[in-house]
């Protein structure tokens, strides 16, 4: 069984999120954390849906209670890997059995496209398997 990190990540434990209170698209906090934070958050569409939503009870969070509240009923986790980039991966064992294509999209806090950006494929015993690079549209494609 093979877990895939992205190679990206955010700021320490200590660092809150700034939220009104009710209930949001999970997409619609994941943007909120970058721009009060300045950092990357990677995901996949086919990971974070649309429809998946959290509903927001307490105004200030710790940035790391809130990803655990908002990610784990979806069995959704969060890699922090340089305290400026997050990566966002499925726990759930239909993921990481898939074996055709992972694609994805890496783009900067502005929504830019990041070009050539390094992407590192871990396993579950957080060792480096492959590095994999975006093209110049900060899009790639990992193949099994």
């Amino acid at each position: 069984m093979i877990c895939v990190f992205i190679a990206l990540s955010i700021y320490g434990q200590t660092r809150t999120v700034k939220l009104e209170k009710g209930r949001y698209a999970i997409k619609e906090i994941l943007a909120s954390i970058q721009t009060q934070h300045q950092v990357i958050i990677f995901y996949s569409d086919d990971v974070v849906l649309d429809n998946m939503h959290f509903q927001v009870d307490q105004a200030n969070m710790p940035l790391t209670r809130l990803f655990a509240e908002m990610l784990r009923p979806y069995n959704l986790g969060v890699k922090n890997l340089n305290n400026s980039v997050f990566a966002v991966f499925s726990e759930s064992s239909s993921f990481s059995e898939t074996k055709d294509t992972i694609a994805g999209l890496v783009l900067d806090t502005l929504g830019g496209a990041v070009e050539f950006a390094s992407i590192r494929l871990f396993d579950q015993n957080k060792r480096l398997i492959a590095i994999y690079n975006t093209d110049q549209n900060g899009t790639f494609f990992i193949t099994d």
